[in-house]
């Protein structure tokens, strides 16, 4: 046998076969995850579905303890409140929490303790809340906030001195949790009585009007990857959870929501202050504020949040996605009731409007030329 020869069979050949080996395995994953992130219309999020799609366990929380879960998309969405819309909120039964008493939180799988808070919040009269972070995989993280106490684990590798501000930071050394193991207690916060859970996962991606806005943004994976934590359970347990689903009351929507309220060439969704897609961060010019967020709730409610640091919630008001042109709300005080002038919006193109606001006063019949304010997707 030649040299040549030799040098192919015992060199060469292994290593095309290899190379061959390593070609089609990358050919074949890639395929599979280009298939599961292509997102479907509408907003929609969708969780990869190929084998190695995660699945929840254990329940985070006990249905049978909360009055309702307000959707993704329906907490708030304007100013600095901007970035809730991408988590669930948990509301528990006052009878259940009365007296402080409070309800256990679990871990829905395996997961590591990522980063943490343990501040005072102004608006619990001073009360301290943990948030709570974990890594679940590479592409997964799950976010507890309002949270009451840690468990004695968590506390013995972060702090018990609760601190003034909110910022995450590090544990000390790394913990984890397996499936159904306790995290925490909670009552919510003092007043409403609620918590939040936040999720991101890489293989999900939601749509809006202008994707490129948030993927320029520091936090728009956020809502790129903003994922509902109840999607993740078999069908039995998952059914249990969404029907609770409302945003005042259980049963007013049959799914978890989408962090994407936008309708493209509609008023419904987020609009921004910045036409060159500069800055995401809340802005505020007068009663003007940057995000504004502009959408129907699961209680046929259409919330304008915010203006003149004000969310309004107008009852049975003309669906904002169906608003392609203009429309004029007259808006009523949340609090007391009372009339509290109107707020008149212009579409004059697909990603720019106009938004003309008075705090008395009826719907004019035209768009007004005072007191305005151009938005933008």
């Amino acid at each position: 046998m030649s040299r040549t020869r030799k040098i192919f069979l015992y060199v060469a050949l292994p290593l095309i076969i290899v190379f061959a080996a390593v070609i089609n395995w990358v050919a074949r994953d890639r395929v599979a995850i280009t298939a599961t992130n292509n997102s479907t219309a509408g907003g929609q999020d969708v969780v990869k579905s190929d084998p190695r799609k995660l699945e929840f366990t254990a329940q985070i929380f006990d249905p049978s303890l909360i009055s309702h879960i307000t959707p993704l998309g329906e907490l708030n969405g304007g100013g600095s409140e901007w970035q809730a819309t991408t988590g669930v909120m948990i509301n528990i039964k006052p009878a259940v929490v009365s007296g402080d008493k409070m309800i256990d939180v679990f871990a829905p799988t395996a997961m590591t303790l990522e980063s943490y808070s343990y501040h005072r919040d102004p608006r619990s009269n001073g009360n301290a809340d943990w948030t709570l972070i974990f890594r679940i995989n590479e592409n997964v993280t799950i976010k507890f906030d309002h949270i009451t106490k840690a468990v004695d684990k968590i506390v013995a590798v972060t702090t018990s001195t609760p601190k003034d501000r909110s910022n995450e930071e590090t544990p000390r050394s790394k913990i984890s949790f397996g499936a159904g193991e306790l995290i925490a207690t909670t009552h919510g916060t003092s007043l409403a009585k609620n918590w939040n859970i936040y999720m991101t996962d890489r293989s999900v991606t939601n749509n809006f009007a202008n994707q490129t806005r948030y993927e320029k943004s520091q936090i728009g994976y956020r809502f790129i990857n903003g994922a509902c934590p109840l999607n993740y359970y078999e069908s039995a347990v998952k059914a249990t959870y969404l029907a609770l689903m409302g945003a005042t009351k259980a049963g007013q929507s049959q799914d978890c929501g989408n962090p994407s309220k936008d309708v493209a060439g509609t008023l419904s969704g987020a609009w921004f202050f910045d036409k060159d897609n500069s800055n995401t961060t809340e802005q505020i010019d007068g009663n003007f504020v940057s995000p504004l967020a502009v959408y129907l709730d699961s209680a046929n409610r259409v919330i304008i949040d915010q203006i003149a640091n004000t969310q309004f919630r107008v009852e049975g008001g003309i669906d904002p996605a169906t608003v392609t042109t203009e429309q004029c709300y007259k808006l009523v005080n949340n609090n007391n009731g009372q009339t509290a002038g109107y707020a008149y919006f212009k579409l004059t193109s697909p990603s720019e409007m106009s938004l003309a606001y008075s705090p008395s006063g009826s719907c004019p019949a035209s768009m007004p030329t005072r007191n305005t304010k151009a938005y933008y997707r």
